[in-house]
């Protein structure tokens, strides 16, 4: 009986060594499996890696040639948790990109130019972008509003 407790031995190094390799490699699946997944929404544009909301409220030509766009940044901190301000990077009608600065040979003393590059809208705010377009048919058209962030935000809107 002595000999019983004078021999006790605690778990072997080479046990123990295999469980802590074992609880090592469970931690970087979990955190392995939880950037897949993050990045599956980002690229989905789900979950929360998505901050950016804006609304397209308004699109209009008016008769000098002059596309309006208001703009309405929802992403407020009642929304999304945070306020979050929006950059907008340029503006597209049916995939091309409207000209902030249309030249000399067409410029116009009458017409503002908007430089769309980093122009911010405030979280819960609205602001109306201007920009000239002469060529712009009757009909249906998409408009589409490009983020700093790589976000796109597209609408339809009708030219009588």
């Amino acid at each position: 009986m002595k000999n019983l407790c004078r021999n006790k031995k605690a778990i072997s190094p080479v046990i123990s060594t295999i469980l802590m390799i074992l609880v090592v490699m469970i931690g970087m699946s979990l955190v392995f499996t939880y950037v897949v997944v993050y990045a599956d929404n980002y690229k989905a544009g789900v979950g929360s890696s998505v901050l950016e909301s804006l609304t397209i409220e308004d699109v209009w030509l008016d008769n000098s040639q002059t596309l309006h766009v208001w703009v309405y940044n929802s992403g407020t901190e009642a929304n999304l948790g945070t306020a979050v301000n929006i950059q907008v990077a340029t503006i597209y009608v049916d995939g091309t990109a409207l000209m902030n600065n249309w030249g000399s040979a067409n410029s116009n003393p009458n017409y503002g130019t908007m430089s769309f590059n980093e122009q911010t809208v405030n979280a819960g705010g609205s602001f109306e972008f201007t920009a000239y377009a002469p060529n712009l048919a009757s009909g249906v058209h998409q408009i589409s509003v490009a983020t700093m962030r790589g976000s796109s935000f597209k609408a339809q809107f009708e030219v009588p």
